[in-house]
Parts: C-alpha cells; sequence; structure tokens
C-alpha cells in the first residue's frame, strides 16, 4: 500500500507545476527507482539540469519516457534530442521515430538509423504527419468568389 501512495504522490508532483529544487529532491531519492523516476521524466516542468541527468540515466525506462516529455519532443530542448537521438537502445529512437511532435528535420534524420524498424517507424510518421498537413489545408475554405463550396456546391 505504501508504494501505490508513493506511486500516486509521484504521479502528482510530476503532472503539476512543482518547484525545480522539490523535482531534484525528488529524482536524487528516486534515482535507483527506475518505475518511480520515469513518472517525473515525462513532467514538463523539469529543470534543464534533470533532463539532462535523465537522458543520460543507465535505465533505458527512464530514457524511453523521457522521449515522451513536452519540452524534449518539441524541439525546445534540442541538446536533450540529440542525446536520445544518439542513444545506443533502439527502443528509445523507436520512440522518437512514432512521436507526431518532434520537428520534421528530427524525425529526418531518424530515416537513416542503423536500425532498419526506427527507419521505417520515421518513414511512416512523415509520411503520416504530410498526409495531415495535404488534408488540413485541403479542408481550408479560403472564401473566393471562385470557391464552388461557398456556393453549396461541394
Amino acid at each position: 500500500m505504501l508504494f501505490d501512495d508513493f506511486f500516486f504522490l509521484v504521479n502528482q508532483v510530476a503532472s503539476t507545476e512543482t518547484d525545480s529544487d522539490i523535482l531534484a529532491e525528488l529524482a536524487q531519492q528516486l534515482f535507483d527507482r527506475p518505475a518511480l523516476l520515469s513518472l517525473l521524466a515525462v513532467s514538463p516542468h523539469l529543470p534543464d539540469s534533470l533532463l539532462e541527468a535523465f537522458s543520460k540515466h543507465p535505465e533505458p525506462a527512464v530514457r524511453l519516457m523521457l522521449t515522451c516529455n513536452a519540452a524534449v519532443s518539441s524541439g525546445l530542448k534540442p541538446a536533450i534530442l540529440q542525446v536520445l537521438l544518439a542513444d545506443t537502445n533502439p527502443d528509445i529512437r523507436y520512440s522518437l521515430a512514432e512521436n507526431y511532435d518532434l520537428p520534421r528535420e528530427t524525425l529526418a534524420m531518424l530515416l537513416d538509423d542503423e536500425n532498419p524498424y526506427v527507419c521505417n517507424r520515421a518513414r511512416k510518421t512523415l509520411q503520416r504527419l504530410e498526409v495531415q498537413f495535404v488534408h488540413s489545408v485541403s479542408s481550408v475554405d479560403f472564401g473566393g468568389k471562385n470557391d464552388k463550396r461557398s456556393e453549396g456546391v461541394a
């Protein structure tokens, strides 16, 4: 029961705006407990020092969860993203390759990955992003007088 309560507490701390000193102290206490530490890895409020430490953590589960961190996947933390792109564990790179929030340039880098599954996943993600982009552009109503959709003709 104590573990469940602690699990809940860590999850709550990670999902709210928590002071970076508190996050750092909690991360230090949990360093040898990767299941709990991985919950912190997705927190959008992690300071850069923790992002860097998590990107080099010996446990792949922590690094894997870091690929889901919005600050990392949005490209706002390029140094951390570069560390994860070069990770020796293909599961980490695969997780990046299937992340639709990554910048397209980053996904394109994974097209040349040594692991064929990572390459294929990056290619599929880029293709789906392209289809979504084309679909969103083609569904825009520009409202011009030559636009047949404005006359009720599809």
